[in-house]
């Protein structure tokens, strides 16, 4: 399998608790969520937020005004106020989560989402940060498969794979099955399409890096 397809690409390690989702192409990690068992639980704090059905770590606090729904959070977060987790999310540890809606994504430790965003059906490595407006487009406009270099993905729904240490600028948007190595910077106001290496200077006119196009 191409490297640039396979998870060890993008993370350079995986918790315990997640590792068994990455089989195959860094992707597949999302069609196996369903996967990933828990017992609904809450063992932080919770200030005048709707908790259904979802497990909240130890030290976690959940901000006034948030909704989860279905999904894990894992130990020493900070969630809202005013967040949304839609269901089927998989948030590790240390994740701090502002105003933004994060709908059927996989969050990996340390990961900064503090402003109005929107983070669909990704997965988002270790100490990603999210800048305000940032947007992962999910769904293709004619609705069909999301296909990568024309490796079929299975996904009529997914945003987007960011690695390791990414920072986004504001307002910068990701198309669906966007690939991004890390180290990565995501200028503002960039629209993100295909695959782009490690250590990548994204702007609003294409990447400084060498570029390796994926079409969906």
């Amino acid at each position: 399998m191409e490297a640039r397809l396979e998870p060890k690409y993008y993370f350079e390690t995986l918790d315990d608790r997640i590792k068994r989702l990455f089989k195959g192409k860094v992707w597949e990690a999302l069609k196996r969520k369903e996967e990933f068992e828990y017992e609904p639980k809450v063992l932080g704090k919770v200030e005048h937020s709707k908790i259904r059905n979802s497990y909240i770590g130890k030290e976690t606090v959940v901000r006034p005004y948030s909704v989860i729904e279905d999904s894990y959070i894992g130990e020493n977060c900070v969630i809202g106020p005013h967040a949304y987790i839609r269901k089927g999310c998989i948030i590790l540890d240390e994740v701090q989560i502002g105003r933004a809606e994060i709908k059927g994504s996989i969050l990996m430790k340390g990961v900064k989402a503090h402003h109005h965003s929107y983070v669909g059906d990704s997965i988002l490595g270790e100490r990603v940060n999210v800048a305000a407006g940032f947007i992962t487009a999910n769904l293709r406009f004619d609705g069909r498969e999301v296909k990568v270099e024309g490796h079929e993905t299975g996904l009529r729904k997914f945003g987007a794979i960011l690695g390791d240490d990414i920072k986004t600028g504001v307002n910068a948007i990701t198309l669906p099955g966007t690939l991004v190595g890390p180290e990565s910077w995501i200028y503002p106001l960039a629209v993100v399409r295909g695959f782009h290496p490690r250590g990548s200077k994204i702007t609003s006119e294409g990447t400084s890096a060498h570029r390796l196009s994926l079409r969906t």
